[in-house]
């Protein structure tokens, strides 16, 4: 389903709080895509970044598997997460 003209689009960024139950801002585009909006939710993977750099092996799959539980859990709210780097 894509946006009508006129229809509410919105890019939540992801930065630290992979969580959605207490990300009100993310909520809000939430609700906005039931409407006929579109929200489009990113995360961006830093290689050069000096935490990713610097994480143990344990850290590092601790991320990958909040990433994942991010998308699972926001395409049960009928999106998804959208992953670069």
């Amino acid at each position: 389903m894509s946006a009508k003209t006129g229809d509410p689009v919105a890019i939540h960024w992801f930065r630290k709080g992979l969580r959605l139950h207490d990300n009100p801002g993310l909520l809000r585009s939430l609700s906005l895509s039931k409407g006929g909006g579109k929200i489009y939710p990113v995360y961006i993977v830093d290689g050069n970044c000096y935490q990713l750099r610097k994480c143990s092996v344990n850290r590092a799959k601790f991320l990958l598997e909040c990433v994942q539980d991010l998308d699972n859990s926001l395409r049960q709210c009928g999106s998804r997460l959208y992953v670069a780097s």
